[in-house]
């Protein structure tokens, strides 16, 4: 039986994929945080120090002077590029059309 998750990140173990306590985070930087986990496993016990990072932006922030500017994510560049050297059209490309209904359907 696994923990609930409520909505956040859940941690495994390493050692013996049992969900993790994460019980203390430091933050080093706006896009750094040093973390220390404990596992929930008894008999396991271990316990870890670890890294998040945020290392690239899907979608930029709609603040007009943001703390943070991470690179594009490359999957984006490249879609970024070809719409800028698809020839003029009015027509919507696959998805940009699924972008639509999704946000028709909010």
């Amino acid at each position: 039986m696994t923990a609930p998750n409520h909505g956040g990140y859940r941690c495994l173990c390493p050692a013996c994929g049992q969900p993790m306590f994460i019980r203390k985070s430091e933050k080093q930087t706006p896009t750094f945080q040093t973390m220390y986990g404990k596992c929930n496993n008894i008999v396991c016990g271990a316990s870890y120090v670890g890294s998040l990072t945020w290392d690239y932006t899907l979608s930029p922030s709609g603040l007009p002077q943001p703390q943070v500017k991470l690179p594009l994510s490359p999957v984006k560049e490249r879609m970024q590029a070809l719409r800028d050297l698809s020839p003029d059209s009015d027509q919507l490309t696959f998805l940009e059309q699924l972008d639509q209904d999704q946000e028709a359907r909010a």
